[in-house]
Formats: C-alpha cells, sequence, structure tokens
C-alpha cells in the first residue's frame, strides 16, 4: 500500500510508550507509573500530550503495561484534553518498539513515537517536516551529551607518553527518545518478539533505508532516576513558564497554524 504523507498537524498519529515499571524511580513508581508522575502540577504524560497538541496533533496511542488502569483512567479517550486517546495494552514485554508491529494496520502515515518519561522543548512541527523533506525513512531526535571522565587520560605512542589532560570534558551524540517512523519501517519489527529501537535503527541501516538525525538543541531531560525527576520539578517553571504565559494570550492558536502563518 502507498504510503500517505498527508500534512503533519492533521491525521498523524503518535505513540507514546508508556509501559515500563520504571524501577530506578522507586518508591516513587510503587504505585504510580513513572509517566504519571507530576512535574509541575501534571503528570510527564499530560506535557507531553498537551506540546503534541499544540503544534497540531490529535491523534494519541498510548502502549501501556504496568499499572496501566491509572494511565487509561486518567486520560480515557482524551476528549477532556481535546485529543483522541486509543490504548495498547502489552500482555509481555515487547521491547522499547516492538508494539509497534501490533499497530501495523493503523499507522498508515508517517507518525511519532516517544518514550513517556521525557520533558523537552523540541519544535515538534520542525522535526516532522525535517523527517519529511529529508525523505527519510526514520528520524531520531539527538542531542548533544556532555560529560567529565573521572581519570586523567594518557595519549601515547609505545611506551612514551605524549599528552596528560586531567579529567577531561567529552561529548557524544546520543539517542532522545523522539522518533519520526514512515509505515514501511514496521514491517522490519517481528510479529510477538522484543525488539529495541536499536534493533530498528540496524535494521534500517543495512536495508539501507535513510535515517535522519534531528539534532534538538533546547531543554531535555530523561526522568529515568529520581534526581532527574527532581530536577526536572525545579527547572518545570522557569522552563516552561514563557510557553505557557504566550499560549495563554494566543489561546484561539496552535503553534502548527502559527508555525505555518510564518511560512507563508
Amino acid at each position: 500500500m502507498k504510503e500517505d504523507t498527508s500534512d503533519v498537524g492533521m491525521d498523524n498519529y503518535v505513540v507514546l510508550m508508556a509501559g515500563g515499571e520504571g524501577n530506578r524511580l522507586r518508591p516513587l513508581t510503587n504505585e504510580i507509573p513513572k509517566p504519571m508522575l507530576k512535574v509541575g502540577n501534571k503528570p510527564i504524560l499530560e506535557i507531553i500530550i498537551n506540546q503534541f497538541k499544540d503544534f497540531g496533533f490529535k491523534n494519541f496511542i498510548i502502549s501501556i503495561n504496568y499499572l496501566a488502569d491509572i494511565v487509561e483512567g486518567y486520560f480515557s479517550d482524551g476528549s477532556n484534553f481535546g485529543v483522541n486517546i486509543e490504548y495498547i495494552r502489552e500482555t509481555k514485554s515487547l521491547g522499547t518498539i516492538g508494539c509497534l508491529r501490533l499497530l501495523k494496520d493503523k499507522l498508515r502515515m508517517p507518525f511519532y513515537v516517544m518514550n513517556g518519561d521525557l520533558l523537552t522543548k523540541v519544535n515538534f512541527y520542525e522535526m516532522f517536516e525535517f523527517h519529511k523533506t529529508g525523505s527519510f525513512g526514520m528520524t531520531l531526535g539527538i542531542r548533544n551529551y556532555q560529560y567529565t571522565l573521572p581519570y586523567g587520560v594518557i595519549d601515547h605512542e609505545g611506551d612514551i607518553i605524549t599528552d596528560f589532560s586531567e579529567k577531561p570534558l567529552q561529548s557524544c551524540m546520543i539517542n532522545a527518545g523522539v522518533y519520526c517512523l514512515n509505515p514501511g519501517v514496521i514491517d522490519y519489527i517481528p510479529e510477538d518478539l522484543s525488539f529495541d529501537i536499536t534493533d530498528l535503527v540496524d535494521i534500517c541501516i543495512r536495508n539501507e533505508v535513510n535515517v535522519g538525525g534531528f539534532v534538538i538543541k533546547g531543554y531535555w531531560v530523561d526522568i529515568g532516576q529520581i534526581e532527574d525527576y527532581y530536577r526536572a520539578n525545579s527547572e518545570y517553571d522557569f522552563v516552561f513558564k514563557n510557553d505557557i504565559e504566550f499560549l495563554k494570550k494566543n489561546s484561539k492558536k496552535s503553534l502548527f497554524k502559527i508555525y505555518n502563518n510564518k511560512k507563508s
């Protein structure tokens, strides 16, 4: 079947991965699934949904497993949040991306996949346009990550030391947990088997499917550990306050429409 590449902001789906147990966040996740932990005064998942909605996306599929009833009970069909929400329940672990195989008949246009434990200021409209105009089968959100090595680093030639750096700052590009995919790549995902995003990237590259990297330069935090959760709460008002005030003043406009007007 030929893929439909209709304009973003209409019927394109957003698939949110919200089934993990959040073991590194215990005891916070003993009775609450990680994506439902509150940052500011809202669950992480609600913040993500509202951000996509502001860029024109209205159709969501949430993959749930651990404490699934809490997620579904809170959002229901999405009507109270001005969006459409469907659910897929994994009866066993299918890895970070394996559940997409269950959605093969539903995902007929390019779509987003995002981890349900991220806070970011990525421009979802620009990333989707980057994916489409670049003719990528799959696009990863990527970002620069810097870290300090805890040891002095030695350069040498044989037995001779040529340089010594004390705890140098290193950097690399990392996967940011946000993806745009064309429906055709779902064919590479096996049925009823655990399959990770790294597996999909590898098989796409081996099959000469173009895989793009969209650099996320703005705010980004992966709420994977307790210190990350407290950091996100401490930074939330400062990082997102301007957006909230902007949207209040433009309550009748979506960011999707605003960005379209800028292009015209």
